[in-house]
């Protein structure tokens, strides 16, 4: 891969009648580049990701709204050591009640019923995913522009951490540690077939942006400066994602006990308890409904899949 990518010819995965499908090429880049374990693409489209991981053999889980999955309320099945991420570009294309479905989600980026509803649900979205990662994993969060009525919304550089921080109006931020900022050059795109009058610049690029989780508990957001925000006093962390976080505190493996004593302390932990809810069942649940994350190695020890 180089800083300035462009795929004329499509290749092969996914459905190119779908609209806002990427480069099947794209996807094989990255693993080739990255070669990761697993997989996971929680806004799948037509499912080109899956696809190409199909192909080339590596364990790949992808889902989405469509079918189900709401990445902002659903917890990941798995810990991915390479995360993808291509989202609406706000309301460009509406996709429920339009590409799929008869009605309007509400869970649907592409219906916000504003544009900074949509670079807040958004940049939600993109925490979900780092947050589900595998400590050394990156995410690729592929995005471009939007320009409405001689508008122009520049997604990429609104995107601010909103998710983690109690004031609005921030500067451009990602999640985890700076890899790559590689510019997509588009193809076949409406702009770059339409004349127009006057000063207009088409739009005929997409940014992917890459980022590598380096820490259990520390999270990087990149805003102008870099800063580091424990994970920990994050109330809104899934139960998967913070019973993961805690066994990689733990060096991939411990006792039922240790990772209690580990989460204890932890936002989310004190949320469960103020509502009044039992938080060790919660761990419990996780340890036992994601066989792909955690496995037992004996009675009352749990590990990280793959860590035994």
């Amino acid at each position: 891969m180089q800083s300035i990518i462009s795929y004329p010819d499509r290749g092969a995965g996914g459905d190119a009648r779908y609209r806002g499908n990427f480069s099947p090429r794209l996807v094989a880049d990255l693993l080739g580049h990255f070669r990761p374990k697993q997989v996971a693409d929680p806004m799948g489209g037509s499912y080109t990701t899956r696809d190409v991981c199909a192909r080339l053999g590596v364990p790949c889980w992808s889902s989405d709204l469509r079918d189900g999955f709401d990445l902002l309320g659903d917890e990941f099945p798995v810990g991915a050591d390479l995360g993808i991420l291509h989202p609406p570009y706000s309301n460009m294309i509406l996709y429920s009640g339009a590409v799929w479905g008869e009605q309007a989600d509400f869970c649907d980026l592409s219906r916000c019923p504003d544009y900074w509803t949509f670079i807040k649900r958004l940049n939600e979205a993109q925490y979900r995913l780092y947050e589900s990662l595998r400590r050394g994993g990156h995410m690729a969060v592929l995005v471009g522009d939007l320009r409405r009525a001689s508008e122009f919304y520049p997604i990429q550089r609104d995107t601010p951490a909103l998710a983690l921080r109690a004031s609005a109006g921030a500067s451009v931020s990602w999640y985890g540690q700076p890899v790559s900022e590689v510019v997509k050059l588009q193809h076949n795109t409406t702009s770059s077939r339409t004349g127009y009058a006057g000063r207009f610049i088409p739009i005929v690029h997409e940014y992917l942006i890459i980022t590598r989780k380096p820490e259990v508990w520390m999270v990087a957001v990149r805003e102008t400066q870099p800063r580091h925000l424990d994970a920990r006093k994050f109330a809104g962390m899934t139960w998967r994602a913070l019973t993961q976080a805690v066994l990689e505190a733990l060096s991939g493996s411990a006792p039922l006990q240790d990772i209690y004593r580990t989460a204890a302390d932890t936002a989310r932990v004190e949320r469960c308890r103020r509502d009044g809810q039992d938080w060790q069942a919660q761990i419990r649940r996780a340890l036992q409904v994601y066989p792909d994350t955690f496995q037992p190695v004996e009675r009352g020890v749990w590990s990280l899949a793959g860590a035994a």
